[in-house]
């Protein structure tokens, strides 16, 4: 029984922190709105990094924090109708040697970003064609090559902090891979705004069920839409409230409330077995 116990106990002490990282959520304003119409917001690495790779627990509040409807552009959708690729923070690039003719190449970034495109510069040797083995999801599933002859670029599809390459070097001198530039297609979303309000977006609660919004229905006929950027990204817990409680804080404060009680219960029994054996231990 005491055993049983201890063993819930830990489990939710572990559960604690994982619901707290899943809900974990974002925020960062929108730039001032100067006319009533369909704008398309740019979401930086900073921001898709933070969120769901389908972007379901992405929110767009007004003043009032009520949701306001947005539709996803296509990717790379440019308003200037081109592929347009974003710069994603440098990672740290850590390489092994290894005696069984591979070489690894350890990509770490500060942030699980969304990777569309990596470029390799490759100081030496002069002359090399070697197999390069990607992650899983790389985009053409094709063999790859790391070559002198190239620019060597390749395009993913992976929403990871560590990315990691295998390079096969045959007999030859292992490559020496001096850095790496990560890339990222551009990414958007189109919202009627309106001129005078504040905007901002949410972003970062995992358990959040994707919104079903009617402009969905619309995105055929939406045109000129007006690039617009964002603020900084801070913790939403630092922003003040903006509404009273809807139905999904509700469902926060009562699950609050239940690990509480989940947690005195738990307590309670506790003491009552500590009692119970040292009542036993003096009987005996």
């Amino acid at each position: 029984m005491k055993r049983s116990l201890l063993v819930s106990g830990f489990a939710i002490v572990l559960l604690v922190p994982y619901s707290l990282n899943a809900r974990q959520r974002f925020t960062c304003s929108l730039a001032p709105v100067n006319k009533d119409g369909f704008y398309q917001v740019v979401l930086s690495p900073m921001i898709t990094a933070r969120t769901r790779f389908d972007y379901g627990d992405l929110r767009v509040l007004d003043k009032q924090g009520k949701e306001v409807p947005f539709i996803l552009s296509p990717i790379a959708a440019t308003p200037i109708k081109r592929t347009r690729w974003i710069p994603v923070p440098d990672p740290k690039v850590i390489q092994y040697d290894s005696s069984n003719k591979n070489t690894y190449v350890q990509l770490r970034f500060d942030q699980a970003y969304i990777i569309d495109k990596i470029r390799l510069h490759v100081s030496g040797p002069r002359f090399y064609n070697r197999r390069i083995y990607l992650p899983a999801e790389h985009f053409n599933h094709q063999p790859a090559y790391l070559s002198s002859r190239q620019d060597n670029s390749y395009e993913l599809k992976v929403k990871q902090q560590l990315v990691t390459l295998t390079i096969y070097n045959g007999d030859n001198p292992p490559v020496k891979i001096d850095s790496v530039t990560a890339l990222q297609l551009y990414r958007s979303i189109v919202s009627y705004l309106k001129k005078g309000d504040d905007y901002r977006l949410v972003f970062g609660d995992s358990l959040l069920p994707a919104p079903e919004y009617d402009l969905e229905f619309f995105k055929d006929s939406i045109q000129g839409a007006i690039e617009i950027g964002t603020g900084p990204i801070l913790p939403l817990q630092s922003v003040g409230p903006v509404a009273q409680p809807g139905k999904k804080e509700l469902s926060k404060i009562w699950m609050w409330v239940m690990i509480a009680a989940a947690l005195a219960i738990l307590l309670f029994f506790t003491l009552r077995m500590t009692r119970e054996i040292k009542r036993r231990e003096k009987q005996e």
